[in-house]
């Protein structure tokens, strides 16, 4: 969903805004994504902010989508977690 923020045609998506009253700037590289999958469920609650390399390993790794909602968070848990190990890995 988006929202018209200013003229002529200037459009921003109402999770970002939503996300950045709630939590601050959107840090470049980073995305907002819904927790539960519903795209209109804009609840600051349901937001969560990722690296690029979390969407990307949430993408191959992992199907949010398909995964049972009692278990989604730990499903992103998981996903940070692995992404850290990648880093430290990266690094040595």
């Amino acid at each position: 969903v988006e929202m018209k923020v200013s003229e002529p045609k200037q459009f921003r998506y109402l999770h970002h805004i939503v996300y950045e009253s709630e939590f601050g700037a959107i840090p470049k590289g980073h995305v907002v994504i819904f927790r539960d999958c519903n795209t209109t469920n804009i609840h600051p609650d349901n937001l969560t902010l990722l690296s690029r390399r979390e969407l990307a390993l949430l993408n191959h790794d992992f199907d949010l989508k398909k995964s049972d909602p009692v278990i989604k968070p730990t499903v992103l848990a998981v996903m940070k977690l692995k992404s850290i190990i990648n880093e430290i890995k990266n690094a040595i």
